[in-house]
């Protein structure tokens, strides 16, 4: 297995994870923790299926127009860690290597 195929398959690995994770915990902690009436939360829920749905329909379109390499360099630039001490943290890690 090429390290390129490797990183596209961790990605997927991670993002179904946190899509399942999602699914499993979002009710306990949005209708226990954060007091969501049952409405609220399914009203949540199918916006961010609805995000996601129209999020894979953009990326689509966007990978037959700019292929895959560029996509994952955009999608890179906009999920940068921006809080100071996750951008310190990975300063130093950096600085290990």
């Amino acid at each position: 297995m090429t390290a390129f195929l490797a990183g596209f398959s961790l990605g997927m690995l991670l993002s179904f994870s946190a899509m399942f994770v999602y699914i499993t915990v979002s009710p306990h902690v949005l209708i226990e923790h954060y007091g969501f009436s049952s409405t609220a939360h399914a009203l949540v829920f199918s916006s961010n299926a609805t995000g996601i749905l129209l999020g894979n329909y953009l990326n689509s379109r966007l990978l037959h127009r700019l292929g895959a390499v560029p996509l994952i360099g955009l999608g890179a630039v906009a999920t940068k860690p921006r809080h100071p001490q996750t951008n310190s943290m990975a300063k130093s890690l950096n600085e290990r290597r």
